[in-house]
């Protein structure tokens, strides 16, 4: 019986440093960027899960319009899909990061599978020429195993303080609005695939996120905030935004 405890609790114990590593790293990360926000009244439009070849296109237009650049984490398998509009985003000054190479939950997947996935995310986007150490992990999920490997090559592990939801459930652009307000910026997390895979309305969702996109910039400019990439957030204060407000 002593034995049998003695490897119970050896497991409970490997079980909380294997995800709960993750779970304090992204509070530690998200209560850093909340308060790097509010000190600078910055606002950092972020989109998951792209490139696609209508959204990303329709976004690019948006935001080229009011002069504005974004953050773009882009899943491998659809950038190497969509080579073109993952240089347009580069020419137009938008910045890059990574979301691993087939959007593999770290918590579901074999720790050696989510650590290739993490890595071969990074190696896609440098092959097609984006050079970059942002990495969000699909969910917000990482391990201990993912967290080590992703900070040993120098990786910025890059999440948020605003969750729009649009990916299965949308909020209400003026409740997203009103948190930004109270949080005094925020950086917001938005979709740029074609088609949302669940919620009530999948179809709605591309026209969602430009109306999203455009309340924002238009919210920032109101109420004088910064719209700035991930990049310029994080970057020492004497750096320049990268969008105007």
């Amino acid at each position: 019986m002593n034995i049998f405890l003695a490897v119970l609790s050896g497991a409970v114990f490997l079980a909380l440093a294997w995800f709960g590593a993750g779970v304090l790293h992204r509070r530690l990360v998200t209560a850093r960027l909340a308060a790097r926000c509010a000190e600078r009244r910055a606002i950092v439009l972020s989109y998951d899960d792209g490139p696609s070849d209508r959204v990303t296109p329709a976004l690019q237009d948006l935001l080229r319009q009011h002069e504005v650049k974004a953050t773009f984490f882009a899943i491998g398998a659809e950038a190497k899909a969509q080579p073109a509009v993952l240089a347009g985003l580069l020419a137009d000054g938008h910045e890059i990061g990574s979301h691993t190479e087939n959007h593999g939950n770290a918590w579901k997947s074999a720790p050696v599978g989510a650590i290739r996935d993490l890595s071969a995310g990074q190696a896609t986007l440098s092959a097609l020429g984006v050079r970059t150490v942002l990495f969000r992990p699909p969910f917000g999920k990482s391990t201990l195993g993912t967290l080590l490997a992703g900070l040993g090559r120098g990786m910025r592990f890059a999440f948020w303080t605003v969750d729009s939801r649009d990916s299965w459930a949308p909020r209400g652009i003026d409740d997203i609005l009103r948190e930004i307000g109270d949080k005094n910026g925020g950086v917001v997390l938005m979709h740029d695939f074609n088609r949302a895979r669940r919620g009530p309305r999948p179809e709605a969702h591309a026209t969602y996120v430009l109306e999203l996109t455009a309340a924002l910039i238009g919210f920032a400019r109101r109420e004088g905030f910064t719209l700035m990439r991930f990049g310029d957030l994080t970057a020492p204060a004497t750096a320049l935004p990268g969008g105007k407000a």
